[in-house]
């Protein structure tokens, strides 16, 4: 994944439970595939510094006992969404900074 081309969108697949793996072939391919460690991590960024990927993550990690070679494609493609704007970031202005400093003196008040 570190070579890979970054994406402008995280998910361009349209993931559906008929997709799940039928053959046994698929089945021992997946066995080999990171999905839940993939999913865990996405997971992790997705609450910390990522809610732009809420979405997307909550679809992938429907599948997570059925997953396919399809699912493992759409991760991979939110993979390289990451790469692709590893450069943006949650900005606070001003008037968040005024609020949460009046927030704690309201609480410093009340606790004297």
């Amino acid at each position: 994944m570190k070579d890979a081309k970054p994406v402008t969108t995280s998910l361009a697949i349209k993931l559906s439970a008929s997709l799940c793996p039928q053959t046994d072939e698929d089945i021992k391919y997946m066995s080999h595939v990171p999905y839940f460690s993939i999913i865990g991590s996405l997971m992790y960024a997705m609450v910390c510094t990522r809610p732009n990927i809420l979405h997307t993550v909550n679809i992938v990690s429907r599948y997570l006992s059925r997953s396919g070679k399809v699912y493992w494609q759409a991760v991979k493609l939110i993979l390289k969404y990451l790469k692709g704007t590893s450069n943006f970031s949650l900005e606070f202005g001003k008037l968040v900074t005024v609020i949460l400093n009046i927030l704690i003196l309201i609480m410093l008040v009340t606790l004297i």
